[in-house]
């Protein structure tokens, strides 16, 4: 039986972290589409498929591709530990950090997911210190924030930026 279904990069862009066959089908012994450079770009399409052991996501890729005599696009199955979602600003552990512009009660959570215990919120102009990560879950990147005033959580990348 598969673990719980993946939600990792539902609906999404994705990068190949490595040389990799896309396949017509979830499985690593059928027909393969094409062969795909690491660096390659696709959108995640669906829900993945639990098999041999591993998750398979549906891609779409930006391009076609002959196939059987035919142009057709781009569209097969590839392993979900071949995928990643690059890292919108590269952070490290101790950086400092502030709410950007626009964001309001910017959630601080326990743990790297949006369903973790809520331990509050922090508006435009908050600073803290980056403690650790970075994780990607459930479509995000996400930083471990010890926040001004003491509080320390898990917070989403999209929402915060270098201080200087």
């Amino acid at each position: 039986k598969p673990p719980s279904i993946s939600t990792k990069f539902a609906g999404i862009n994705v990068t190949l972290n490595k040389d990799e066959s896309v396949r017509m089908f979830p499985a690593s012994d059928v027909v393969i589409l094409s062969n795909e450079a690491q660096g390659t770009v696709g959108f995640a399409q669906g829900d993945p498929y639990h098999k041999e052991g591993m998750w398979w996501w549906r891609i779409h890729f930006k391009e076609n591709v002959s196939y059987g005599g035919s142009e057709i696009e781009l569209i097969g199955w590839i392993r979900e530990d071949s995928l990643y979602v690059p890292l919108p600003f590269n952070f490290s552990i101790g950086n400092e950090i502030r709410v950007k512009n626009d964001t309001q009660n910017l959630a601080i959570r326990t743990s790297s997911s949006q369903s973790a215990t809520w331990l509050g919120g922090k508006n435009t102009g908050a600073l803290g210190n980056i403690t650790g990560g970075p994780e990607f879950n459930e479509k995000f990147w996400w930083w471990k924030i010890k926040w001004e005033g003491g509080l320390e959580g898990w917070s989403v990348a999209d929402y915060i930026e270098w201080y200087d």
